[in-house]
């Protein structure tokens, strides 16, 4: 940090341009008596470098990352907190956003944060299942029957318990935002109740409920990374595949897929996430406000995704994609038939904060 840093750190910023000041006439004057103009050089560059931070060149600069593409609302909502972060510090803390899989799939995203060698993460609660299994509570089908019961169970004692349970991986979940509900898309089959889905090859997260899940309606649930998806859908290796309204729209799915079946199954909770070497760069009232920002942004991002969905929606019915309304009744029940026998590979503290959602 050197001296002058180590001397502005101790005082408010307010103050710091005025005791810089006095500080350099001192040492003009001090070395003017030594005579030595390379040490008012170096004394003067000092200073100035000082000031350029003062004036707003960041000297802390996090990275975040996600997978969703640019256009999706998790990332201008990830830009638009870095914005506020920017203008809370005066251009102090700089927060980078990099969408698009720019450094992986999402499990490598938080493998990268337990390291330390990524600030933030945004990914859904399915990838965080292998280092917090609770998190696989979030995946069971016909859990809710509502966006707006979802988010409270997320913002209140259920979600925060499962949030907590990422310390033991020496991970901190900030928030919950969301993708809305996983639907199910076709090429060549028209999915308009459970048994239509016999013998269906179809993509699901990497995750044990969803995998159980779709072996139940008799399908044969292949799981992948993300990235290897649209190929597979191009060479037709699998048929379909299950994801919200966002990703559907946004990667292009239309393309591929012929049909679109709203099972709304399962509540997809996005996760923002950090590691525990964030406290070394940043102090506890920084992180306070970032955390706080975080948190206050879930509510932004959940309207902008519902107002997507709409947009996303009626985008997709005016293309040459089907949009199928199924026979949910019936799917309903053979999901909430699962999820209740699921339920008990829970503790009982889950078991009890989420058996009233299945009642």
């Amino acid at each position: 940090m050197g001296y002058l840093g180590m001397i502005g750190s101790f005082w408010p910023r307010e103050k710091r341009s005025c005791v810089l000041s006095i500080i350099l006439v001192f040492l003009v004057l001090l070395i003017c008596f030594f005579n030595d103009p390379n040490l008012l050089s170096g004394i003067a560059c000092a200073i100035m470098a000082n000031q350029s931070s003062e004036a707003g060149t960041p000297s802390v600069i996090l990275r975040l990352a996600h997978g969703e593409k640019l256009e999706h609302p998790t990332h201008t909502v990830a830009e638009e907190v870095a914005q506020e972060i920017r203008n809370k510090t005066n251009g102090r803390i700089a927060v980078e956003v990099y969408g698009n899989m720019q450094f992986g799939q999402e499990i490598e995203l938080v493998k990268m944060v337990q390291k330390g060698t990524l600030d933030f993460a945004i990914v859904s609660a399915a990838s965080l299942s292998s280092f917090a299994h609770v998190m696989n509570i979030w995946e069971l089908p016909y859990l809710f029957n509502s966006e707006e019961q979802a988010n409270q169970a997320l913002d209140g004692e259920p979600g925060q318990y499962v949030l907590k349970s990422l310390a033991e991986s020496e991970l901190t979940g900030i928030s919950y935002w969301e993708n809305g509900f996983r639907s199910i898309t076709t090429r060549s089959i028209q999915v308009k109740k459970p048994g239509d889905l016999l013998d269906l090859h179809i993509w699901v997260m990497q995750n044990p409920i969803d995998i159980a899940f779709f072996t139940k309606l008799a399908a044969v649930p292949t799981s992948m990374d993300w990235g290897e998806v649209i190929p597979a859908l191009k060479r037709g290796i699998i048929e379909g595949q299950e994801n919200s309204i966002p990703i559907i729209y946004t990667n292009e799915l239309g393309k591929y897929q012929q049909y679109l079946t709203l099972s709304e199954h399962t509540f997809d909770p996005l996760v923002v996430l950090t590691g525990n070497s964030l406290h070394t760069k940043l102090s506890p009232t920084e992180m306070k406000m970032i955390f706080s920002l975080l948190q206050d942004a879930r509510f932004r991002q959940r309207r902008l995704i519902a107002e997507r969905n709409k947009y996303y929606l009626a985008k997709i019915r005016s293309s040459k994609m089907t949009v199928i309304t199924p026979e949910n009744d019936s799917f309903r029940r053979v999901g909430r038939e699962f999820s209740k026998e699921a339920l008990k590979l829970f503790d009982p503290v889950v078991r009890a904060y989420f058996e009233r959602y299945l009642q």
